[in-house]
């Protein structure tokens, strides 16, 4: 007698294959009105995230602005520019900022920086 999991497996290549697997990207539009009231409609309109199966790691891009890339893991979320450069982030469970705040790009308390690595965080877990 099968089970829901083995024919699930057979019929997505089977075990070995998806043994073989270490990604899985998808491409993503999520819209509402949580978003919004954030400040942060479209934040997650045509992003894409990419899940490792080996370990708790999420990554979006683009994050919100097309030069912004965001990454959930168990210990740190953070935003980065697509060159690498911090933008902000933040330290779990504690949430202790590993960016310092500056007014001028938006790492204030209620910024939209800090917003969007609070999306960040709620949609990756």
């Amino acid at each position: 007698m099968s089970t829901l999991l083995d024919d699930v497996l057979a019929a997505a290549g089977d075990a070995d294959r998806w043994a073989e697997l270490t990604e899985l990207s998808v491409t993503l539009d999520v819209g509402g009105g949580m978003w919004a009231s954030m400040g942060q409609e479209g934040v997650l309109a045509g992003t894409h995230p990419t899940v490792r199966t080996r370990e708790q790691r999420v990554s979006f891009a683009p994050f919100g602005d097309p030069n912004t890339h965001g990454v959930y893991t168990p210990g740190l979320v953070r935003l980065t520019r697509t060159d690498g450069t911090p933008i902000a982030g933040f330290v779990l469970p504690t949430r202790r900022r590993v960016v310092p705040r500056d007014p001028a790009d938006g790492t204030t308390p209620d910024g939209p920086v800090l917003a969007s690595i609070d999306i960040a965080d709620i949609t990756a877990r």
